[in-house]
Parts: C-alpha cells; structure tokens; sequence
C-alpha cells in the first residue's frame, strides 16, 4: 500500500498533471478525501443563485434610506466632538504664552542644560571611581581580619 495523497497531490490530480499510480482506487480514505475535493470544485463553478426578489428589497431600502436624509448621526457626533476638541485646545494653546519658548530663555535653558550635563557626568566619574578603585572585595576584608590583632 503506497502512502496517501498529500493537498499538493490532490491539486495536481485536480488540474489532471498529478500521481495517476491508481491510489484513489485502492485507498478508501483519499478516495473519500478525493469526493470532498470534487464536492468543492463543482460548488465553486456553480455558486448558489441568489434571490432577485432579495437584493431589489435590498436595493429598495438603500435607497429609501439615502432619499429620505435617514442616518445614524455617528459621524456627525463625531465630527462635532472633534471639531468641540480642536477648538478647546486651541483657546488653551493661545492662553498660555510660556508654553512656547523665546529665543532668550532657549539659551540660557541651553547653558544650564550643559552645566546639569557635566556635572551629571563628573558625578559619575567619581562614582565609579569610588565603586572601582576605593572598594575591597569582600574576600580580602575577610582574609585581613584573620592578621588583625585584638589588644
């Protein structure tokens, strides 16, 4: 008994360039598999029909809708929330002056925030200094203790 057919076989034998070693003879599970495949094949040539007398009902209501000004009003609530939010912070943008900085204050901002930078970075120096070079391991605190006499 050979092994059962893979998709990829089935897809091949579908389009008539597949395995034709009489496997769906033999075997009654690709055999069954094989069904379903055909099964689909026929369902996608041939779509269900749908009803006229559906989509003109449907066509009808579109278009009633639309004629007689019928909607939900969600865009329009939230245009007009966005529009509510927009003006609201623009009236507090133009109320508060300092939110925007003048060319003064950026420089001397600028001079401070070099000064913070360097002393930031000589604070940290030192600390690695003091953590690298200043500290003991704990191992030789131990080994001094053992040479440390107790008067």
């Amino acid at each position: 008994m050979s092994k059962h057919w893979t998709d990829e076989d089935f897809l091949n034998h579908l389009y008539e360039v597949g395995p034709g070693d009489g496997h769906l003879e033999s075997c009654l599970e690709c055999r069954a598999r094989w069904e379903q495949w055909l099964k689909l094949r026929r369902f996608t040539l041939n779509p269900p029909t749908l009803d006229p007398g559906l989509l003109a009902r449907q066509r009808e209501q579109i278009l009633a809708r639309t004629q007689h000004g019928e909607s939900t009003g969600r865009g329009k609530r939230w245009a007009l929330a966005a529009a509510l939010a927009g003006a609201v912070l623009f009236a507090l943008l133009a109320r508060a002056p300092n939110l925007v900085p003048s060319p003064e204050n950026d420089s001397e901002r600028m001079l401070l925030s070099k000064a913070d930078a360097q002393l930031a970075d000589a604070q940290l120096m030192s600390d690695v200094y003091h953590s690298v070079y200043q500290s003991e391991p704990g191992a030789v605190e131990a080994v001094q203790g053992l040479f440390e006499v107790d008067p």
